[in-house]
């Protein structure tokens, strides 16, 4: 069989602390990549002097620095421009990858080509290389972010139906093959995380699939650009904050509202297919707009409608009223 170009893409941004371990696992792999391309997002730390240091002793690795900070999306969008390979990992500063990661999702490539984007699950250590234990929910795997069960090694296909409300896999759990990479820089938005946007692209063309076997470690500390949440409960503080912060009693209907938008631009035709994407989309605005502007008898008038009950939970929502009367007397 034909041995295909195999890349990585890094994106970089003060990650002194654990690039090293990411990197030894990378270059120890027993099926060795073809190039490692490193973007650095002007990092103020000793990153590059680490990459630097490992590149006089690894002709593989490419390192790209950016002259003005261009955030992690863009960042990863330009890693993926400066790959040659056919198929490229896409890779984290802070993970340590399984020796065989790559030779085992290489394997199941080649044996289904119609495979655009291939995720695999994971495991999650802590900042000092300590396993975190996770609490499995019923009814769910990949460490309890994907909303289905899935057997032990399985490999089963996603649909784009499935992407609409929720990206289930991190950028660090794929490889995607070249033409998907070209595919995404023909659409590329940045209102979403670009893996997402992978992920909607792949399986817009039916090439989205998930093999549920771990084969990496991913570390939770708290400087990920984003993680999964801790298992620490949070103190009487944090809830209060969490309770009067906009961005976060907005977030889900932020996402909700930025992913059909998405879908909206991406694939309009799949948009137009569903009538009720239009009357989802209206919903979230309107309930953006109303906590901004601190409305509680709109917000409170939004829980007939069953998009809000989709959305959140009663105590929720009744903390949204009781939000937007504190802000309607600017006392939030």
């Amino acid at each position: 069989m034909e041995n295909l170009m195999i890349s990585v893409a890094m994106a970089t941004y003060n990650g002194e602390q654990y690039l090293q371990a990411q990197l030894n696992s990378i270059l120890q792999q027993s099926l060795p990549v073809d190039e490692i391309i490193i973007v650095d997002d002007c990092s103020t730390d000793k990153t590059v002097s680490i990459i630097e240091k490992y590149q006089n002793e690894d002709s593989r690795i490419l390192l790209f620095q950016n002259m003005k900070n261009l955030g992690y999306k863009l960042n990863f969008k330009k890693a993926l421009s400066k790959c040659k390979g056919d198929y490229i990992f896409l890779c984290d500063q802070d993970d340590i990858w399984d020796v065989d990661k790559i030779k085992d999702m290489i394997s199941v490539l080649k044996e289904h080509p119609a495979i655009l984007s291939l995720a695999s699950s994971f495991r999650e250590i802590d900042q000092n290389d300590r396993p975190v234990e996770v609490k499995l929910i019923p009814g769910r795997s990949n460490n309890n972010l994907l909303l289905k069960p899935v057997e032990e090694n399985a490999l089963i296909e996603m649909t784009l139906n499935e992407f609409v409300f929720h990206n289930y896999f991190q950028g660090c759990s794929m490889v995607i093959k070249k033409e998907l990479r070209n595919k995404f820089e023909e659409k590329f938005i940045d209102t979403l995380p670009h893996d997402w946007v992978l992920n909607i692209i792949a399986s817009a063309e039916k090439g989205m699939y998930f093999y549920n076997k771990p084969l990496f470690s991913y570390r939770i500390h708290d400087k990920n650009t984003i993680g999964l949440p801790d298992n620490q409960k949070p103190t009487v503080k944090q809830k209060l904050n969490r309770i009067f912060n906009y961005d976060i009693r907005a977030a889900f209907a932020q996402e909700r509202f930025d992913s059909l938008s998405a879908i909206k631009e991406i694939y309009p035709e799949y948009y137009e297919s569903v009538p009720e994407y239009d009357s989802m989309r209206i919903f979230y605005k309107n309930h953006l707009d109303f906590l901004k502007m601190g409305k509680p008898v709109s917000i409170g008038l939004q829980n007939m409608n069953p998009y809000y009950k989709d959305l959140k939970p009663l105590k929720a929502r009744l903390m949204d009223i009781f939000f937007c009367l504190l802000r309607k007397f600017r006392l939030v």
